[in-house]
């Protein structure tokens, strides 16, 4: 399919963004927390997929080097977004308004709580960090985590399992337990 896109079978391409365009679209999602700019950065990413695609090394798997380009421009995205958050609303209005009736200390803890996490699963190992990330920062099925990697859903369920050790590991002694 990628060969006949090179040759300038545009027609192709378009079955490339329907087999991965839901699998893109969560991941923005998971990350940008907005599902306007999700579906924006959505299309970057596949212009800048078919911008690229002459780049791809032949033999490669599709969808790791598909997921590296999303995960790029999606990393570019949040940092503009939260210079420009940072400067106009520090929350969206419905999550203020939820939030609103909530005890504030209970707030304060659950920011910490998810603070910790992402803090120890950064301190991971790179394959372990990369499946812990996915599936629970990025809140992507074990299927989906597989597929983003390359590696067979065992292999996701392993590296989940070991991930999962890891974190008991380190969030214990982090809070002293």
């Amino acid at each position: 399919m990628i060969t006949s896109v090179l040759r300038g079978d545009t027609e192709q391409f378009r079955h490339i963004v329907t087999r991965y365009e839901g699998l893109v679209f969560r991941l923005a999602l998971s990350r940008l927390r907005d599902r306007e700019v999700a579906a924006d950065a959505t299309q970057e990413i596949f212009l800048r997929v078919f911008r690229f695609l002459p780049r791809f090394r032949r033999g490669s798997t599709f969808l790791p080097w598909l997921y590296t380009i999303a995960l790029n421009y999606l990393r570019t995205v949040q940092g503009r977004r939260g210079r420009i958050r940072s400067r106009e609303a520090p929350l969206d209005a419905e999550r203020a308004q939820a939030d609103r009736y909530r005890d504030p200390s209970q707030l304060a803890a659950e920011a910490e709580e998810v603070a910790q996490v992402r803090a120890a699963v950064a301190r991971l190992p790179a394959k372990l960090r990369d499946v812990a990330s996915l599936y629970y920062l990025d809140e992507l099925s074990v299927d989906e985590t597989a597929k983003l990697i390359g590696i067979s859903t065992e292999n996701a369920k392993s590296r989940l399992h070991r991930a999962r050790a890891r974190l008991r590991t380190l969030l214990l002694r982090k809070g002293g337990g």
